[in-house]
């Protein structure tokens, strides 16, 4: 059973903790529904987070997360209906468009037929590496010039991928400011929200067989070791999984 890393939040800077939690939420959504018993835990770390996000913001301006959501919606799509378009050029009644397209849907697979299920960081290499290779090899190039619908879409990808690395990365290098009394409570809210959500997301893991929660556990979990790194950087430190910590998420909640 998948269960959610131990997040060093007591370390992280207002900033930092404000974007990781706005992270986690983008997750949640892109991986929903929402589980039943998880919901009025979501719904409060999302009104602990705008708070939190709005007394930072006169400083520290985030990324819109509406924008994250709809550049990597857009990927998904992009990287759906490229597969699907070269899966029927592969029947086209002209033997050199079905030979090219064969090519490119080889490249492409080679890479995984599911790149749009990877975690966000993932997604956003593994995306810019294929569409390397692809415009970077010859054959590779010159199959996309006689299918110039497919450059369209390579294009395309291009553009949203690079879009959404940047507010993303713009994000997580976001750095925190001093804190305030009012911002003080409100980060500690935000951290407390925070640990309550984990405790019930983790009980479901345990509780309950029928879940799929994989793909959003990994999610969060490589968002964990990104923004854990960057305090161990600070430390001077290294691999975050040496790291210990006291936070420890118990399961008691679930049945409440």
């Amino acid at each position: 059973m998948k269960t959610i890393k131990t997040a060093f939040t007591g370390n992280y800077r207002n900033g930092e903790l404000i974007q990781f939690v706005d992270d986690l939420l983008v997750f949640v959504q892109k991986r929903g529904p929402i589980h039943p018993k998880l919901q009025v835990r979501f719904d409060e770390l999302s009104t602990a987070k705008i708070k939190a996000a709005k007394a930072f913001e006169p400083s520290k301006k985030l990324t819109n997360t509406e924008d994250i959501i709809a550049f990597d919606k857009q990927r998904d799509e992009l990287t759906i209906g490229l597969r699907t378009l070269l899966l029927g050029l592969t029947k086209h009644p002209v033997l050199t468009y079905q030979e090219a397209a064969k090519r490119l849907l080889e490249r492409i697979d080679s890479y995984g037929k599911r790149i749009y299920r990877l975690n966000l960081q993932l997604q956003t290499q593994t995306t810019t590496d294929l569409i390397d290779a692809l415009i970077t090899e010859p054959k590779l190039n010159n199959d996309i010039t006689t299918l110039q619908v497919v450059r369209d879409y390579i294009n395309a990808l291009q553009k949203a991928n690079i879009s959404f690395s940047d507010m993303y990365i713009q994000r997580t290098q976001e750095k925190g400011e001093r804190v305030e009394a009012e911002m003080a409570d409100l980060i500690t809210k935000l951290e407390e929200t925070y640990r309550a959500f984990v405790t019930r997301l983790n009980a479901i893991l345990e509780m309950d067989e029928s879940y799929q929660g994989d793909h959003l556990v990994n999610d969060i979990n490589a968002a964990i070791d990104q923004y854990n790194q960057v305090v161990l950087d600070r430390r001077g430190k290294g691999d975050s999984s040496s790291e210990t910590n006291n936070q420890q998420d118990t399961v008691e909640e679930f049945m409440a």
